[in-house]
This record gives C-alpha cells, sequence and structure tokens, in this order.
C-alpha cells in the first residue's frame, strides 16, 4: 500500500511543508519506508546549533547512550553541519548495504579523519537524529524513561522540529506515564512547538483524559487552547472535556474561550450543548454558560443551547437568564416562541417568571405564536 501525507517542519527561519510518503509493506511486525526531511535547524547537546537534513529508507538504530548510530538502512542519507566559532563542520552519514553507517567529514570545505573530534560531533547530533526520524518512539521513550524519567524524555522530545513526530513522543507519554507537576508544566508549555491545529488538539486531548491536571495547569491548557485557529478542532477539544471532571471556574472559562475564540456559531453550539447535556452545576454555572451563549448570532444554534439546558433541573435565576436571553438575543419570533413553549411546559412557573415571560411573549411578533403562548400559560 502507499501512502501520502505532509509533516511539517519549524525551522528557525521559516516553515517547511514537507512530504513524506510511507510504503508500507507488513511482514511479521516489520514496516519498511522512505522518509525525508528537509533543512531543519536545532540546538546540539552541546549547546551548538546545527542544520539537519535525513533521507531515511528504513530503521535506524542507536546506542543505548545514544552517542552511536549502530544501524542506518541501506540507501539512506544524513547531513548534519554545524558552525562553531570560525570552523564549520560538516558530516555526511550513509547506509551502506549491510546497514553499517558510511561517515565523511568535512571541516571548513576540507576533507578530514573521522577523528575523536568527529565521533564528538556525531554523538552532540545522535539524540537529534533520532528524536526526528520518528523511528521506534514507544521503544525509545520506555528506555529514556528508565534512564532518566520524565525529564529525560522531555528534554529529548523539546528540540523536534516536526509536529506530527513531536505529537507522537507527546501522546504517548501522555498515555503510558504519570507525570509530575512539574513535567505536566513542562508538557504544557512545549505544546506551543506544534503549529499544526490537527496534531495539537489531538495531543491535548490525550494530555487531558489521561493526566491529572491541576486547576492552574487546566487554566493554562485552555491558554494554550486558544492557538489552535481551527473551529473544529477547537470543539473537537472542548466537547472531549465534558468526560472530564473539571472545576467549576475551569468550566467557566472554557466556555468564555469556545465564546471568543471559536467563530463558527454551528461549533459553538456543539461545545455549549455537549457541556449542559444532561448534567448538575451550580447557579453560577448555569449563569456562565447562558453569558458565553450570548455570542451565537445564529437563532436556531441559540435556540437548541437553551433548550438543551432546560432539559436539566435548573432553578428560577436560570430560567429568568433564559427568558432575558431569549427577548434579547432570538430575532426570530418562531425561535422565541419554541424557547418559550418549552419553558411554560416545565409546569413550575413562579410568579416572577410568569411576569418575564409575559414581557417576553409581549416581544414575540407573531400573533399566532403569541396567542399559543398565552393560552400554554394560562392553562
Amino acid at each position: 500500500m502507499l501512502y501520502e501525507m505532509e509533516i511539517k517542519v519549524l525551522s528557525k527561519l521559516k516553515r517547511i511543508v514537507v512530504p513524506v510518503v510511507l510504503a508500507a509493506t507488513l511482514s511479521g511486525c516489520s514496516l519498511s519506508y522512505y522518509r525525508h526531511t528537509s533543512n531543519a535547524d536545532y540546538q546540539a547537546t552541546d549547546g551548538s546549533d546545527v542544520n539537519v537534513s535525513m533521507s531515511l529508507h528504513g530503521e535506524m538504530r542507536v546506542n543505548p547512550e545514544e552517542t552511536e548510530i549502530l544501524y542506518l538502512a541501506p540507501g539512506s542519507k544524513i547531513n548534519v553541519s554545524s558552525r562553531v566559532a570560525t570552523d564549520r563542520q560538516r558530516l555526511v552519514l550513509r547506509g551502506l548495504a549491510d546497514g553499517e553507517v558510511g561517515t565523511e567529514y568535512e571541516v571548513n570545505g576540507a576533507p578530514v579523519e573521522f577523528d575523536d573530534e568527529a565521533k564528538a560531533f556525531l554523538a552532540s547530533v545522535v539524540p537529534i537524529l533520532y528524536s526526528q526520524s520518528g523511528v521506534n518512539i514507544p521503544e525509545r521513550i520506555e528506555r529514556l524513561y528508565r534512564v532518566g524519567g520524565e525529564s529525560l524524555v522531555l528534554e529529548r522530545v523539546a528540540p523536534i522540529n516536526s509536529d506530527f513526530n513531536q505529537g507522537r513522543y507527546l501522546t504517548y507519554l501522555f498515555e503510558n506515564k504519570p507525570l509530575s507537576d512539574q513535567a505536566i508544566e513542562t508538557s504544557i508549555s512545549l505544546l506551543s512547538n506544534i503549529q499544526s491545529d490537527f496534531e495539537l488538539s489531538k495531543v491535548m486531548r490525550a494530555m487531558a483524559s489521561n493526566q491529572p491536571l491541576s486547576q492552574g495547569h487546566w487554566m493554562k491548557f485552555l491558554e494554550q487552547s486558544k492557538t489552535i485557529g481551527s473551529d473544529f478542532e477547537m470543539s473537537k477539544l472542548f466537547i472531549s472535556l465534558k468526560k472530564t471532571d473539571l472545576p467549576a471556574n475551569v468550566l467557566s472559562e472554557l466556555s468564555y474561550v469556545s465564546a471568543g475564540y471559536i467563530q463558527s456559531d454551528f461549533e459553538q453550539a456543539k461545545v455549549l450543548k455537549a457541556l449542559v447535556k444532561d448534567r448538575q452545576y451550580g447557579d453560577q454555572q448555569w449563569l456562565d454558560f447562558l453569558d458565553s451563549s450570548k455570542a451565537i448570532q445564529s437563532d436556531s444554534e441559540l435556540s437548541r443551547v437553551l433548550k438543551e439546558i432546560l432539559d436539566n433541573e435548573v432553578n428560577e435565576t436560570v430560567l429568568l437568564g433564559i427568558i432575558d436571553i431569549t427577548q434579547s438575543h432570538l430575532s426570530s419570533s418562531y425561535s422565541k416562541a419554541d424557547v418559550l413553549t418549552k419553558l411554560v411546559k416545565r409546569n413550575e412557573v413562579t410568579l416572577a417568571l410568569k411576569r418575564a415571560l409575559l414581557t417576553a411573549i409581549d416581544d414575540v411578533n407573531s400573533d399566532s405564536e403569541q396567542n399559543k403562548l398565552l393560552k400554554l400559560l394560562a392553562a
């Protein structure tokens, strides 16, 4: 089977969209593939800036210390260059027929023997090459975790310049390792490296459903969610949070982020309907949801949200809030009557509610809808 997909490589200068072609031929547990990564800038473990270009035609294996490449699939080629002070180093690695690694080393354009200095240069960039290749992620994370815990894993994840691969690393980590408060904090900051809305939403869903986030973490999590430009991906993330027991103020903030950053009435209504369906909240929480719903411009979408809230056990304060929004934010007589009818049928119309309803009914421009509501209210 031949699959075509794209990864995004973020360099210090610009974002480059790079083609990736996976030629998957499954035999037992093996997967052969071809991956090309265009020039991208990184920082080596010794602090120097390096530029990497990789073409992999299969597997790459390194030693446990991640200082040497033990196997490089035949036909693969890796270019690494770095400038330190006035010296420019360049290292070319080639996968030979038997998987051994052929090396070419240059300093200032002149070929040089692959000596201890060259080996030290290679050792400083092997973690970068391994991270960026996206090879053997589960096995690598488990080994790094055994050696240096969560901090070493996150240290290796930080420089990855591929949204796809960084997302795969973080997702595996979130789904398989309980993280400390500090590691969660670091992970949330790493999310800012992911530019793809699809990848970012997916990783954030993995974090939210698998890690015990504190109230402070949730607030930073929601702040990071504001960088998602796709209404669909943001709503998908927020809807997934209905399965999580969020603190009240986090829920309120979520509804306000939804109102402020999701432009689509349909997607915004989808989020609110998911959050209010069959739930029990305090008065302030319901009022915050109602306040957020005012950002919905579509009568049909707003009325659906209001009716969804009416399906819950809410008190007079919340019902008065629904009447107020119906009167002030719905322009269609049909939509107004639709919401008010459902409210009247609750059989708990207090004197205060009746007064508010009469005022709202008077604002319905359709005589037939008005008459229906008045008869229903008098019954």
